[in-house]
């Protein structure tokens, strides 16, 4: 079990995983606003990620404004592979989700404010198995070994998130800006404050 403080890393990247399975435009089209964070079950913040883009795509940013309380724990995910029990492919589906991820290193970072995230904050999150309904987006369309279309199923996941406190916004400026890039990913987050509006 890898643990950053109090948190599971591999527990939370689950709780990931299965709140983007569970909305209906949680893959493919990026959840906006606060429609985009939802607090996990021990009070962390999960941030959306978003679908990868050919680099001519990405020139400019998707940007997202979404509101956490100062001081909360946050979770973004920003290079996340997932593999699904399929008919096809005989690979463990650990090995598939750790073969994938290997090719991230190297191409990642976060940066809170203009400042890169702190190394212990950067977080690889290892290969991991668990149970995954896909049913809501899969729509039957792939199936399992058996021949069924896929919804509830073995699914293994990997990758590398940013975890760290939230803290108080900077003096003069209005809300925090978390900018995320990887493999074809480009993402900031504008976050505001309750308690901290202007």
């Amino acid at each position: 079990m890898s643990t950053v403080g109090q948190i599971d890393i591999q527990h939370i990247h689950e709780q990931w995983w299965k709140w983007i399975f569970s909305t209906k435009d949680g893959l493919g089209h990026p959840l906006k606003g606060n429609h985009a964070v939802k607090q996990a079950e021990n009070g962390e913040y999960l941030l959306a990620g978003t679908l990868p883009k050919e680099e001519k795509e990405l020139q400019q940013p998707e940007t997202r404004q979404i509101e956490i309380p100062v001081g909360a724990s946050i979770f973004v995910p920003i290079d996340n592979v997932l593999c699904t029990e399929t008919e096809q492919d005989p690979t463990p589906l650990d090995a598939c989700a750790k073969g994938d991820a290997d090719f991230a290193e190297g191409m990642i970072s976060a940066r809170l404010n203009g400042k890169d995230v702190e190394p212990n904050q950067l977080i690889r999150t290892q290969p991991h198995n668990f149970s995954l309904n896909i049913s809501q987006l899969i729509k039957g369309t792939r199936k399992d070994k058996t021949g069924n279309p896929l919804g509830q199923t073995d699914a293994a996941a990997d990758g590398y998130c940013a975890i760290f406190k939230l803290p108080s916004l900077l003096e003069g400026k209005d809300y925090h800006e978390l900018e995320i890039k990887a493999r074809g990913i480009w993402v900031i987050y504008q976050i505001t404050s309750p308690t901290q509006k202007q």
